[in-house]
């Protein structure tokens, strides 16, 4: 487990030539590969001819050489870039499996070069988790061609001088293991996984910048809000995924929900833009709690059918037309206070269980089949419209 420096004395700029390390010992197994500022012999280039397993690189504040994978893999036990790096580090095209911290908030877009690079982030525990640290400025043209955060894994997400957002920008991103991240955690124009097994936590607003969100299988996602920019689509599906967000915010141009997605927690519907026209497109949507789609601009509509399927009280307050609005609890009664709602009534889509639904005055409830129960009430100031009754 040495500290083993690279001085550059060689004919070859070459990681497996012993003339270009210290003591004539080429880094190996457990061994810290250290790049300085003013290697000995004056030459910071270093060229990979092969795979590298098992070693931690670092690279030390004032490094000017240029570091190259040359497309092959490296396998390490960890990854420092966090001192100022004034040459390259050119990770491209090849794959990287780190079991320990990836520290590159010491490099600028042009000082760490990543196109076609996989990252795959393997180590950390709950007492000791590993740290995946970026600049504060980091660039979206410092793109991985994917990150993968296995399911070992267990990874704090943080940035140099304490910005009060993180981004992640691969066109692949991959949750398998824990993510925690304390503060706002933004994903930009990636296509991201969250895979059975996978936890994924951030104090602050979950971002997804265009692209899709892919949580049909994940088992566990916190965020206080969950917020959606550009033409995303939305996988979030199944009973057992507790997605404890309170809020869903729509930038602009469209949101897709795919079909039999839950939410567990209250749901807000809204955007943050002025002049911007989103739309959120339900597909056999389940909500569980309060549903709200509104804002000072009223420019969010929802299309496609709800269920509320919430044991508790639920309330419904969307400021344009739903498509479908169905109501198959088992407790609790349902408030809707605006909007205007068509209750389609498909197998078990009724009030049912002793509920009772109120329509706030001036709105409606439109039903095309049936509401069903012997005890079931409708109360209130609105307007009850029937077609096709065959019970009520």
């Amino acid at each position: 487990m040495a500290e083993i420096k690279w001085i550059g004395n060689g004919s070859n700029t070459a990681w497996n030539s012993s003339t270009n390390w210290q003591s004539g010992v080429v880094p190996g197994m457990d061994d810290t590969a250290v790049f300085t500022g003013t290697p000995e012999g004056g030459d910071g280039n270093c060229t990979l001819t092969d795979s590298v397993d098992g070693v931690t690189l670092r690279f030390e504040s004032g490094y000017a050489g240029t570091f190259a994978t040359n497309g092959h893999a490296l396998n390490l036990t960890g990854f420092d870039a966090s001192q100022t790096v004034s040459g390259v580090i050119d990770l491209r095209n090849s794959t990287i499996t780190n079991n320990g911290d990836f520290l590159i908030d010491g490099t600028s877009n042009t000082s760490l070069l990543v196109t076609g690079c996989t990252l795959m982030m393997t180590g950390g525990t709950k007492t000791n988790p590993a740290v995946f640290r970026e600049s504060a400025t980091m660039n979206i043209q410092r793109r991985f061609a994917r990150i993968d955060f296995a399911s070992s894994c267990f990874v704090q997400l943080a940035a140099a001088g304490n910005p009060a957002n993180i981004m992640l920008n691969p066109a692949i991103l991959n949750f398998y293991g824990h993510v925690e991240c304390d503060r706002e955690m933004r994903v930009y124009n990636t296509t991201t996984f969250m895979h059975s097994g996978c936890s994924v936590e951030t104090t602050g607003v979950y971002r997804h910048y265009t692209g899709t969100l892919n949580g049909n299988d994940m088992s566990q996602f916190k965020a206080s809000r969950l917020f959606l920019t550009g033409n995303t689509t939305v996988f979030i599906n199944g009973a057992t995924v507790p997605v404890e967000t309170s809020t869903m915010s729509i930038a602009a141009f469209s949101a897709t929900i795919l079909p039999d997605s839950i939410f567990k927690n209250d749901v807000l519907f809204r955007t943050n833009f002025a002049g911007a026209l989103p739309t959120v497109h339900l597909n056999n949507t389940i909500f569980e709690g309060n549903v709200t789609v509104s804002n000072d601009l009223d420019h969010v509509t929802v299309t496609g059918n709800m269920h509320l399927a919430g044991t508790a009280d639920q309330t419904v307050d969307i400021k344009e037309n739903a498509v479908g609005l169905e109501f198959d609890k088992p407790a609790g009664d349902v408030e809707v206070i605006s909007g205007t709602f068509a209750a389609s009534g498909v197998t078990g889509g009724k009030i049912d269980n002793n509920a009772t639904m109120t329509v706030a005055a001036d709105h409606f409830l439109e039903t095309k089949r049936y509401m069903d129960h012997s005890t079931a009430v409708l109360t209130g100031a609105g307007t009850l419209r029937t077609q096709n009754i065959t019970r009520l």
